[in-house]
């Protein structure tokens, strides 16, 4: 299935789709059932005291904390295997779609919008 994602609204749309998937995948490649870290996939990161990954990531998805959902998603992503079979993982493809998409929580105005502003004089 061909997701396309053009906004921060598509995001959640496309994590809360697929969210069985994506906490599945998490389970697999990260240590999701015991303590949650700061930096989750980072071997080097400060453990989260009395949090399983489990509950940091619903919390984070409960606040809408896109920050660190992506260090989950990232921490999965690159704690996998870079091997052909892992994309015939449900969801493993929508999984690289949110991480690689994860651009739309950019604040930055894009370059075309800076020219439209220019050219109308700021009125848009």
């Amino acid at each position: 299935m061909f997701i396309e994602i053009e906004s921060k609204s598509d995001w959640w749309e496309t994590l809360e789709k697929n969210w069985v998937q994506i906490l599945q995948i998490l389970e697999r490649f990260l240590p999701m059932s015991d303590i949650a870290f700061e930096d989750p996939g980072n071997a080097m990161s400060k453990p989260l005291v009395g949090i399983t990954g489990y509950v940091d990531v619903e919390k984070a998805k409960e606040a809408s904390d896109h920050s660190k959902l992506l260090k989950y998603l990232n921490g999965a992503w690159f704690s996998a295997p870079d091997r052909k079979w892992i994309h015939s993982i449900p969801g493993w493809s929508t999984l690289c779609d949110l991480c690689s998409e994860s651009w739309v929580f950019d604040d930055k105005e894009s370059d075309e919008d800076k020219a439209d502003e220019r050219y109308t004089g700021g009125v848009r």
